[in-house]
């Protein structure tokens, strides 16, 4: 994506070795798990790394040791979230599923997202994406913002490059 290669030329870039040392020296300070952690290890393993941004894609993959039902779970993986956001002074975001309505409707809001109304209470904004899932175009908005104003964005999905493009003259920013 960040190269502007499709999928093929990116599998043929990995091929040549002096391309591959470049790519690899670009992304040497990323850390990615492709295991779903427990949370009190991924608190800790923040803690130590002390990074400036954290994704977590999707929170309900995150394991909590002793809480079975998810209204629990949920609460306890976005209070250690904002937790460990707070005392190490980064950025967490948070990507949560939405529950069948919104999936149906293609419309999003914050009241549909899955599990406990902590998860928006907790967190600083919460932002959106709305559109049907066999469409292109796509919009991105604020659903909550501690600190700034509204935001929409229209955007369409170029699958070929695994980029989302804005669309000129449509949505934007209101203060």
């Amino acid at each position: 994506m960040t190269h502007g290669l499709t999928k093929e030329e990116a599998i043929d870039s990995y091929k040549d070795e002096e391309t591959m040392a470049s790519y690899q020296k670009s992304f040497e300070h990323i850390q990615i798990s492709t295991d779903p952690p427990e949370l009190s290890r991924l608190v800790e393993g923040i803690a130590r790394s002390k990074p400036r941004i954290v994704v977590v894609d999707t929170t309900d993959m995150i394991f909590v040791k002793g809480v079975h039902d998810e209204i629990g779970k949920m609460n306890e993986i976005i209070n250690g979230l904002k937790s460990v956001a707070q005392s190490q002074e980064c950025i967490i975001i948070a990507v949560h599923h939405v529950n069948k309505e919104a999936e149906n409707t293609g419309i999003v809001k914050m009241s549909n997202l899955k599990g406990t109304s902590n998860v928006s209470q907790k967190a600083d904004k919460v932002l959106a994406i709305n559109g049907e899932r066999t469409e292109l175009r796509r919009m991105i908005s604020t659903e909550k913002a501690r600190d700034e104003g509204y935001m929409q964005l229209m955007f369409e999905f170029n699958k070929r490059f695994m980029q989302f493009n804005q669309v000129s003259g449509e949505g934007g920013f209101n203060a």
